[in-house]
């Protein structure tokens, strides 16, 4: 990765509540979304590394890190498509739990994981 990258973060206003995200790299619009009882930080290892190769958006689902609290009904993937139109994925790729197949509007590909350990 160049030094010169910086990671932008921010937050996305959407159905009364705030997502945080951070963003790096450049290319396809890849998205990393954590596990349950998880937060964006699972993501440590490898957002640097895949921020090489792709524009990389891993964030805190709502509850979770620095997002806070949902205050009305929600659905995860409305919140994943808020924060990709928010930060202008038009088509995207998704690494991570289930809620990767849940947004097929806006979905290039999926790579799904899910573990009992």
């Amino acid at each position: 990765m160049h030094d010169a990258q910086q990671i932008q973060t921010g937050f996305v206003e959407t159905n009364g509540t705030r997502i945080y995200y951070e963003m790096l790299g450049q290319g396809h619009a890849l998205v990393l979304l954590h596990g349950g009882y998880m937060d964006r930080r699972m993501w440590d290892d490898q957002f640097s590394l895949l921020a090489e190769r792709y524009q990389v958006i891993r964030y805190d689902i709502r509850g979770f890190g620095k997002s806070t609290l949902p205050q009305r009904p929600y659905a995860d993937r409305d919140d994943l498509y808020a924060c990709c139109a928010f930060l202008a994925f038009r088509r995207h790729t998704c690494l991570g739990s289930l809620w990767a197949a849940r947004s097929p509007w806006i979905l290039r590909s999926s790579i799904l994981s899910w573990s009992m350990l």
